[in-house]
């Protein structure tokens, strides 16, 4: 195993530009799911789970789910209160990764 500063100091860069790319990717879906209208709550949660899996380092948190009657018809529709936050776990992990490899050879002394 061998650790490289340059090497360090490179995946660290490559992995700030992956998080705000990762950031903006988890706002989109954040935004996306708040403006959705679903027919129940259990199909609201559910749905938010299936995307949350979709997100690494970053994590959807339900704040509440929404319930609001239709004005045509006298259905009742859910969205979907959510609030975005890191996953330091996951990221941490990832930094302390940085620079770091396994250098192998064939080549016997």
């Amino acid at each position: 195993m061998i650790e490289s500063e340059q090497r360090k100091k490179s995946d660290l860069e490559k992995l700030e530009k992956k998080l705000k790319k990762k950031l903006s990717e988890a706002e989109k879906l954040q935004s996306r799911l708040s403006r959705q209208k679903f027919e129940s709550a259990a199909a609201a949660k559910a749905t938010l789970k299936a995307e949350q899996k979709k997100l690494k380092y970053y994590r959807l948190d339900l704040v509440k789910v929404l319930r609001e009657q239709e004005k045509k018809t006298p259905k009742e529709l859910y969205q979907l209160k959510l609030t975005l936050s890191e996953n330091i776990e996951i990221i941490a992990a990832d930094k302390k990764r940085a620079g770091r490899f396994i250098l192998a050879t064939n080549i016997e002394d």
